[in-house]
């Protein structure tokens, strides 16, 4: 019994020795290798496939997503004028390419500086506004309103049966719906300027998509006031100029009659009114001589 115990001892230290000398060496276990993936293509046609494909993707003015590499592949090989060394069944090397981006992309595996690049991608993307805190929300429609306001949403009622009832409603809770939500997109676009204002580090496209849902939000509370405005302004210069003063035609004029028509008409006036005043004796002069 000694002599086992006396064995056992000795040979202990020797296999941790060897064990920190693999690891020291590079050598790892066979567990750390991956699993058998079921792929038709070879990783290393696959490789030369990509290597092929990168500089398509940097290339073009489109800008593709994983949920589109279908189009994604079908036009990098019709952009290919020799198509030898490229894929023989588009099909098969996207389904085998998703396989491996699967296996590539699980976090424990993924290289940090790949993970940031990816983070900070998405980071910049429109997507994450809604990972802010103080990202307004998206106002409801009048429709998912309504279906409140009246429990039909507990019921998963038929899009054709709330607009019939909506329709068929004299109870006035269609027009409540329209006025509250009005109040629901007045509110947003403050909030919506508010969060421009606090985060001044947004990317270029999420700072177009905020800037663009305001002027959206704008245009549509300002309702068809604007398009009509146009045409009256259109009637009033061939029917009576002289009824005009010299700073309405000055805002009628072809440079200006489509200036600031985003905003509100007291502040576009206010805007065209600064600009009016900034005017040269001699370009104010041609106006009050058409106004007389």
């Amino acid at each position: 019994m000694g002599k086992r115990r006396a064995n056992s001892e000795t040979e202990s230290p020797i296999k941790k020795q060897n064990h920190s000398d693999d690891e020291a060496n590079g050598v790892h276990d066979e567990e750390e290798v991956e699993d058998k993936i079921d792929v038709t293509i070879q990783p290393d046609s696959m490789l030369l496939y990509l290597e092929k494909f990168v500089p398509f993707l940097k290339e073009t003015k489109k800008k593709y997503y994983v949920k589109q590499i279908d189009k994604a592949v079908i036009d990098w090989i019709a952009s290919c004028d020799d198509i030898k060394n490229l894929p023989s069944d588009p099909t098969e090397f996207v389904k085998d390419f998703k396989k491996y981006l699967k296996t590539s992309v699980r976090v424990a595996k993924l290289e940090l500086l790949d993970a940031f690049h990816v983070t900070k991608s998405h980071l910049e993307r429109v997507e994450s506004l809604n990972s802010f805190s103080d990202y307004p929300a998206r106002p409801p429609t009048l429709r998912w309103l309504y279906t409140e306001k009246t429990n039909m949403s507990k019921a998963i009622p038929d899009v054709q049966h709330v607009l019939e009832a909506m329709k068929n409603d004299t109870s006035g809770l269609v027009e409540q719906c329209k006025e509250e939500i009005v109040e629901i997109e007045t509110a947003r676009v403050a909030e919506l300027e508010n969060f421009l204002k606090n985060h001044e580090n947004l990317s270029n496209e999420q700072r177009n998509h905020v800037t663009n849902s305001i002027k959206s939000l704008r245009k549509k509370l300002r309702g068809p006031a604007t398009p009509r405005a146009k045409t009256t302004k259109a009637k009033s210069k061939k029917v009576d100029l002289s009824a005009m003063t010299a700073f309405e035609l000055f805002c009628q004029s072809k440079d200006n009659s489509e200036k600031y028509i985003d905003l509100p008409e007291e502040k576009r006036l206010k805007k065209l009114r600064k600009k009016y005043d900034k005017l040269s004796d001699e370009a104010r002069n041609v106006y009050e001589g058409l106004a007389l």
